[in-house]
């Protein structure tokens, strides 16, 4: 007998019966949970799962019902055919089939007729399956492969499908409605026929109360839940993230994410509903990370995956954009870094001198002298330009790139890159500013949970990072009242935004201790949307979410030796090591490690003029001289100098002229240091023109006196052009309302002034 059963076995061996192949592929969240299936080659929906990832009492109940001698027997029961077939004989019908589980899996995977003969194969299979496998085999065979109705099969995929839950998460009850639902899986459904299930989930529990299985107080309160099921719908969170898991790891049939379920339904939910609100074509993306773990924990890659019209297909996370100006807080942490600026540092937002790159600011207006940290925070070009000119475009770029971020240069590294002139990616900008919440050291965020953690890299020192944290996070919020008795320190966020050249691209980033969040809006294609940019698109959403967000209350502590100083603007240095006379405006600046660097030189006049500027007096007088001039005795007077260019923008007491004393009469000649500023003599301050009724157009020549050498024109921040001393240039203005015009000269001098046309 025993060689007969070797020989049919050889014969007739089994299928792989676990192939993986068998198995729709999974993407879960953190806790287990479904966010997307995909479907096996013959569109099935069947959940791996194993023994332990299923409730007690679902086993308890389905070998209680189903085969109570399963764990002792060989395959077949003799006393239940037996009894099944006294009971069937009895009643002249089929009452009772007899079958053991392990019959019931030989007939899941070799399906045969209802006759003897197919009853005798079925069993001869059951004993072939109790001789190659384990009972918790055979078992888990039967949880995975049961039929539930249509193409759900396995008791998690049931679970998950109709009750929205693990197949660890059952109650009693539905446990009982899960053991009875094989035997007859479409007249059972309970999304469909709920009376029906009720009634033969009842049928269970009355058995296992019978056989003693479970306590009557148990039973009671079990036949007492309603029955309540969902209709068959496919869970399709993180789409694009799933499908990207699912391609990068083809051998996992269950692939765990970093996502928490509850925090990415509800931002899907809310960036449609949003969504709905932007121009036709318009998508959006959110990354969230963890700064502790450095796990991303919801991941959005477009509006509305399904939405074609919007390119839901596309993953906005990943994609190579232009940052805007989301990179310039790294400009200024690496120059903090390396001792160029602080905090306050004075900086300039004006035309710059003699350089062929002349980017303008997002409002066409030019700010004059402006701290490092108000530059920052009102995201103007110039002084971004500027610092980075200092710190070098390539030392900016290579250090990015050791810290594992590399750009999308077009040819070598230059300025632009202060402005969006690269690419890169929300996924690669989020990662970077979460060093600010992490000493300064960047770490790839994880997406998949069995994924070695990456080492972190240094992109900045732990003072440098707080610091550009502190800078940002003092920014007033465009979702708060700006009045200090409506601001709200508890829960501070580090945040900026970014606008790429054309309105191609709208950005926001926020970073908390615990948080880092990015935003991107736009269209996947390229095209501008107009009036859509960071401030008023994509910043309101990054406070919504960040509103949302429970607990995120802790503020990031300073580093040890970053401390607040006193400093004197136009100097840049300490208050206590800067003469009364000489400290023009009092800053307090968060300074590294007490590196407290003087005002960087302007563009193109590093070595023109130091600065405190030394002037000669008559001793007896004190009116100004030079070496031609005949006095008896000359004292050396410092004075401190304020750039040029920001002349316009600053009381004139402190203007470079009007600090020097008058001339003394004992000079043949003037010196030269008191040649007549540039100043502007076409038009006043202030004027006010009106179009002439013969014309949409107002004609203008604009002309200077003093300064030296070709003159440049700038209207309303942009370049216009260049005259020669002595000449005029013309310009036509169709524009209504206050214009700007600034000239500026070969040698720094400059003169601003406003008009209206009305």
């Amino acid at each position: 007998m025993l060689c007969t059963l070797k020989s049919l076995d050889l014969l007739f061996p089994l299928d792989q019966l676990d192939h993986p192949s068998r198995f729709s592929r999974i993407v879960t969240d953190e806790q287990g949970r479904l966010l997307r299936a995909f479907a096996d080659h013959n569109g099935v929906w069947r959940h791996p799962v194993k023994i332990e990832q299923v409730s007690k009492n679902y086993i308890e109940a389905l070998v209680e019902y189903e085969d109570q001698r399963f764990w002792s027997h060989l395959g077949i029961d003799p006393y239940a055919l037996i009894r099944a077939f006294i009971q069937n004989i009895t009643c002249n019908c089929i009452q009772s089939g007899g079958s053991t589980i392990t019959m019931q899996v030989a007939r899941i995977f070799y399906p045969h007729e209802k006759s003897l003969s197919g009853k005798l194969l079925q069993a001869l299979r059951a004993l072939q399956l109790e001789w190659h496998f384990s009972k918790t085999q055979i078992l888990e065979l039967y949880l995975n492969n049961a039929p539930f109705g249509g193409t759900i099969e396995g008791i998690q995929a049931a679970s998950r499908t109709y009750l929205d839950k693990n197949a660890n998460e059952l109650t009693d009850a539905e446990a009982a409605l899960l053991t009875v639902l094989p035997q007859a899986p479409s007249r059972y459904r309970p999304d469909r026929y709920p009376g029906r299930a009720q009634k033969e989930r009842n049928k269970v529990l009355k058995r296992l109360n019978t056989q003693g299985t479970w306590s009557k107080e148990r039973i009671a309160i079990a036949q007492h839940e309603i029955v309540l099921a969902y209709s068959p719908k496919r869970p399709q969170y993180a789409p694009l993230l799933s499908r990207a898991l699912i391609s990068t790891y083809p051998n996992e049939q269950v692939i765990h994410s970093t996502l928490n379920l509850d925090l990415q339904s509800a931002i899907e939910s809310y960036v449609k509903d949003k969504s709905e609100l932007l121009p036709d074509k318009t998508s959006m993306a959110v990354l969230i990370i963890d700064n502790a773990n450095h796990e991303v924990k919801a991941y959005i890659g477009s509006s509305d995956f399904n939405n074609t019209e919007r390119f839901g297909h596309v993953d906005m996370v990943r994609a190579i954009r232009s940052p805007g100006s989301t990179l310039k807080p790294f400009v200024y942490g690496m120059a903090i870094e390396d001792g160029l600026i602080h905090s306050h540092s004075l900086l300039l937002d004006t035309p710059r001198y003699n350089s062929p790159y002349r980017p303008e600011n997002f409002n066409h207006r030019f700010s004059g002298p402006v701290s490092a940290t108000a530059a920052l925070q009102k995201s103007l070009n110039l002084p971004a330009v500027q610092v980075l000119e200092t710190l070098g475009p390539d030392n900016f770029y290579g250090r990015l790139k050791n810290a594992g971020v590399t750009l999308e240069v077009p040819g070598q590294p230059n300025l632009s890159l202060a402005l969006g002139g690269a690419g890169s990616s929300l996924f690669d900008l989020v990662s970077l500013y979460s060093a600010l919440a992490n000493n300064g050291q960047v770490v790839t965020p994880r997406l998949r949970q069995a994924s070695t953690l990456s080492a972190s890299r240094y992109l900045l020192s732990k003072e440098a990072s707080w610091i550009t944290y502190k800078m940002l996070s003092s920014a007033p919020r465009p979702d708060q009242l700006h009045s200090p008795v409506f601001f709200n320190d508890t829960n501070p966020i580090a945040w900026k935004t970014g606008t790429s050249f054309g309105y191609r691209d709208a950005w926001a980033i926020g970073v908390s201790k615990d948080i880092t969040m990015g935003v991107w809006v736009g269209r996947p294609d390229g095209t501008p949307v107009p009036g859509h940019f960071g401030s008023a698109t994509a910043s309101p959403i990054l406070f919504d979410v960040f509103a949302n967000l429970p607990g995120r209350r802790q503020s990031i502590k300073s580093p040890p030796k970053v401390s607040l100083q006193h400093i004197c603007w136009p100097l840049g240095l300490l208050e206590s090591k800067t003469p009364a006379p000489l400290c023009h405006r009092k800053k307090q600046a968060w300074v590294d490690q007490m590196k407290v660097p003087p005002t960087l030189p302007e563009p193109g006049m590093e070595h023109w003029r130091p600065n405190p500027y030394n002037i000669w007096v008559n001793a007896k007088n004190n009116k100004l001289v030079d070496k031609n001039c005949h006095v008896d005795a000359s004292v050396k007077r410092a004075i401190a100098i304020w750039p040029r260019v920001s002349e316009p923008w600053i009381h004139h007491k402190f203007w470079f002229y009007n600090q020097l004393p008058k001339l003394d009469p004992a000079c043949q000649a003037p010196p030269t240091i008191s040649i007549r500023p540039l100043a502007i003599n076409s038009i006043e301050n202030n004027s006010k023109f009106r179009l002439p009724d013969t014309s949409t157009t107002l004609e203008l020549n604009l002309s200077a006196l003093g300064g030296q050498g070709t003159l440049d024109w700038y209207l309303n921040g942009r370049y216009v052009g260049s005259s020669l001393q002595g000449h005029a240039y013309p310009i036509a203005i169709s524009q209504k309302g206050i214009h700007e015009l600034v000239v500026l000269d070969e040698a720094g001098d400059l003169d601003r002034i406003e008009f209206e046309i009305l």
